[in-house]
């Protein structure tokens, strides 16, 4: 099936002349919508652009993709275009690593790359992933999983005919995240900036400052309050959105 480049790009707020834009990929079984709160919580010249994936609201009646390789090249054409004012990208657990792929075709085919790669809740790509398997398992066992990193309301989650709904995309998502193969080498040129929370049982610390093999440009780390999903939690995300701004100063000001 043919994807549009306009349907992969939505945002919550168009900025009239944007001084920046940030560029934001959301987590396994997450929609483009997960970023509406953050319109609030950047600079009023900061234009927020949220990756949709197929298989999301919509885009329900597109086939979930299920591997990285086919989602980079069509992601890098949606956001090609709207790299003429500075711009940053934010990954969160499987966002991570799209983020990460399409920094790099980004690099190599159109030699532009973001000022930051703001990556969160997601072990460093040459970290082979500990769930290779949870996209084939039963659906008591995903739910059980999502209920402990306390990814979706119990209402969601208790919830037959909705979890069918979303069970294609989460599956896909799973595969792309448990089976995705780094290749050794190839880092970014431009600085990371990775977040991970206090509380994250999931993803550990260790596992995070690991990213900081892959960054040409410089890299920190940040702990900031919450659990796996802490970008969901209105107080940890303010804090998240507080380093955001302090870390892009330089050119969102």
């Amino acid at each position: 099936m043919t994807h549009h480049p306009e349907a992969w790009l939505t945002s919550p707020k168009t900025v009239e002349e944007p001084a920046a834009r940030l560029f934001c990929f959301p987590y396994a079984g997450g929609s483009s919508a997960i970023f509406k709160p953050w319109v609030d919580l950047v600079p009023p010249t900061v234009e927020i652009q949220s990756l949709q994936l197929p298989g999301r609201p919509g885009r329900m009646s597109e086939s979930p993709v299920d591997s990285l390789a086919d989602l980079v090249e069509p992601i890098v054409e949606a956001i090609e275009p709207l790299t003429d004012v500075p711009f940053a990208f934010y990954g969160h657990s499987m966002g991570s690593l799209v983020a990460f792929e399409v920094t790099k075709r980004l690099a190599r085919e159109f030699r532009t790359q973001p000022d930051q790669l703001f990556v969160a809740a997601r072990r460093a790509p040459h970290m082979v992933s500990r769930d290779q398997t949870l996209h084939e398992q039963p659906l008591e066992r995903v739910r059980e999983f999502l209920r402990s990193l306390r990814a979706f309301p119990s209402e969601v989650l208790d919830h037959e005919e909705l979890m069918q709904l979303l069970l294609p995309a989460l599956r896909a998502d799973l595969k792309l995240d448990g089976l995705y193969v780094f290749s050794p080498g190839e880092g970014v040129s431009c600085p990371i900036v990775a977040f991970t929370g206090q509380d994250d049982a999931y993803v550990l610390k260790n596992e995070i400052e690991g990213w900081s093999m892959h960054a040409g440009g410089g890299f920190e780390c940040h702990t900031v309050p919450g659990d796996h999903f802490f970008m969901d939690q209105p107080k940890n995300r303010e804090v998240l959105l507080d380093l955001i701004r302090k870390e892009w100063a330089n050119d969102v000001a």
